[in-house]
């Protein structure tokens, strides 16, 4: 899930080598770091992603045509005259695009993430389960090495504890590009946050963001409720784990449900 949030140090140098280039251009090759092709070490990229970058353009153009793929058949200038900062927007890709944003990130690279030791507990990733009302962290008192084993053990388990993986562009050169993409188009900081949820689970309470989010389905299933805007109650937190919040959203009477998909497959978000 690509989710912009907050302000995320990113160079304001050309993205890579090449001859001629001017500050903020991109030449077809260049990583994120050290030359690395988009995809990097979580996949061969996403060849459409690659298209975008190929060529010298500058920054904001490769961003202007990064919003285009990911809300294509959708067309931009509508989307920015209508729907941006207005209303939702929900894309459904027809059945003969399956794949659409492959390369990105997976459970595979998560996976190898973790049994490369090169995730922390509660600084590269956490571990979230809500139950009953109640969100709470897992191992929530340590900054540990993650031993993968027993990650998995938390989310296949009894427990069914979601994985939140914190800057995935650190890990995964195609989303670093596309954020820092975003970034020079929106004229404003950005990020990203990848979620991975068992069947049958959910990791946080229903919530809002103060932050304008594109969320990406990248592999699995996941059913979403919406809610109409929502105006909080005093001392009623934003960000994910306010029982009261849920409760208040869900008497809201324009609350709208998308269920069509059953959660029948393990589900990034």
């Amino acid at each position: 899930v690509a989710k912009a949030y907050g302000r995320v140090a990113l160079p304001s140098v050309a993205l890579g080598g090449g001859k001629n280039k001017k500050k903020g251009d991109v030449a077809a090759g260049d990583g994120a770091r050290d030359g690395a092709a988009v995809g990097g070490p979580l996949g061969a990229g996403n060849p459409r992603l690659n298209e975008i970058f190929e060529g010298e353009v500058s920054l904001k153009d490769a961003g202007r045509r990064a919003l285009q793929w990911v809300i294509a058949p959708h067309k931009l200038e509508k989307f920015m005259a209508e729907t941006c900062e207005n209303q939702p927007l929900l894309v459904r890709r027809a059945a003969s695009q399956p794949g659409y944003f492959d390369g990105l990130l997976s459970k595979t690279g998560i996976d190898g993430l973790l049994r490369d030791g090169k995730l922390r507990h509660n600084r590269d990733f956490s571990l979230t389960q809500y139950r009953d009302g109640v969100r709470k962290t897992i191992m929530a008192d340590t900054e540990a090495v993650a031993k993968a084993s027993r990650v998995w053990d938390l989310f296949d388990g009894p427990e069914k504890c979601s994985i939140r993986l914190l800057r995935p562009h650190n890990h995964s050169p195609a989303i670093w590009k596309i954020v820092a993409a975003f970034e020079a188009f929106w004229g404003t900081g950005g990020g990203a946050n990848a979620y991975l949820t068992p069947k049958g689970s959910q990791g946080f309470a229903p919530h809002y963001d103060d932050i304008d989010a594109f969320i990406i389905q990248l592999e699995g299933k996941k059913a979403w409720k919406v809610y109409n805007h929502y105006t909080p109650s005093k001392g009623a937190r934003k960000n994910g784990s306010d029982a009261n919040a849920a409760e208040e959203m869900d008497e809201d009477e324009g609350a709208k449900d998308d269920d069509e998909q059953e959660e029948d497959d393990d589900e990034e978000e």
